[in-house]
């Protein structure tokens, strides 16, 4: 993808040198979203002005970051749930950044909501697109949850504060299952750096413990996927792996999918590459394109909300 220019990119405020190119034309593409939905401009957290950014008070009185009234009115619950001991959804401790969720239009985060928000009560349109996706994968759709871990800290999964984007749990063969997703937009891979991974890795022995363990992984992977840009794949797909085996098994069965831009030729090859590390990736793990997803929800969803998914997101990537 070619880079957009630099006089298009200060016009709209969104110039940013360390963007990658896919980063700097997502910046573009949200900032002209904003400029024709007429959102007053905002601020990053450092002050500086750039067109992905909703001023903060507009941001949280109308909740513009998020397409619909409906997907709103979830985030707000779900970020009150996240303080709440003993919520219902059991997601105290999820990590949300008030300002940036509800101001910074660049935010996967805020996009996980923004695809799936809308298919709160229609769950049943969701089931046909996963089943398109993959043929015969669930009967029935029975919860989706945002930023959900089974128990942050627990040393029965992971010991630590892993979490997925979004985490849809279903039925098949009359039997409990999930898909655990995690989302990237704009994401290099390359945020966590290799001194944050190793501390990750020597806290947590249950990472190479599962690894080892769970017949899914060849021999000898450890030291090249407990390391960036693989570890925090890695880590998620732990906490699949161990939703369904050993002393925290929940589920009969289950998935991790990677979610992200084809066109993000920073996480492309490394998940292509992760797949390598596994043994029968098909048995644990798939990816989905957020181009390809964002056409079904078109297809099967004729509302204007998917109109403007597709314009927002992924228009002319």
């Amino acid at each position: 993808m070619e880079r957009p220019s630099k006089q298009e990119l200060d016009k709209y405020y969104a110039n940013w040198k360390d963007d990658s190119d896919f980063a700097a034309y997502a910046r573009l593409l949200q900032s002209k979203w904003r400029e024709k939905k007429g959102y007053p401009i905002g601020k990053s957290q450092n002050g500086t002005t750039y067109g992905n950014y909703v001023e903060e008070e507009y941001a949280k009185n109308n909740g513009c970051n998020f397409l619909t009234q409906k997907i709103w009115e979830i985030a707000k619950i779900e970020m009150a749930c996240a303080k709440i001991e003993n919520s219902e959804t059991k997601n105290r401790g999820a990590l949300y950044s008030p300002y940036r969720f509800i101001c910074n239009l660049l935010t996967s985060q805020t996009l996980c909501f923004n695809i799936f928000g809308e298919f709160y009560k229609k769950e049943d349109i969701l089931l046909k697109i996963f089943n398109e996706i993959r043929p015969n994968l669930m009967d029935k759709i029975l919860c989706i949850k945002y930023e959900y871990s089974p128990g942050r800290g627990n040393e029965i999964y992971l010991g630590d504060n892993t979490a997925f984007d979004v985490f849809i749990e279903y039925e098949k063969n009359k039997e409990k299952c999930f898909l655990g997703i995690e989302t990237k937009y704009v994401e290099t891979l390359k945020e966590e750096t290799l001194l944050q991974a190793e501390k990750n890795f020597n806290r947590h022995p249950q990472y190479k413990m599962i690894t080892e363990s769970c017949g899914l992984f060849k021999d000898g992977v450890i030291n090249d996927i407990q390391k960036p840009p693989f570890s925090q794949i890695w880590r998620d797909h732990l906490l699949s792996i161990a939703l369904k085996t050993g002393e925290g098994k929940l589920y009969k069965n289950g998935y991790f999918v990677y979610l992200y831009p084809m066109n993000n030729l920073n996480c492309l090859p490394v998940v292509k590459e992760y797949m390598n590390f596994l043994i029968s990736p098909k048995e644990s793990i798939f990816e989905i394109y957020l181009e390809d997803l964002i056409k079904m929800i078109k297809k099967y969803m004729k509302e204007e909300w998917a109109d403007e998914l597709f314009e927002r997101y992924i228009n002319g990537l």
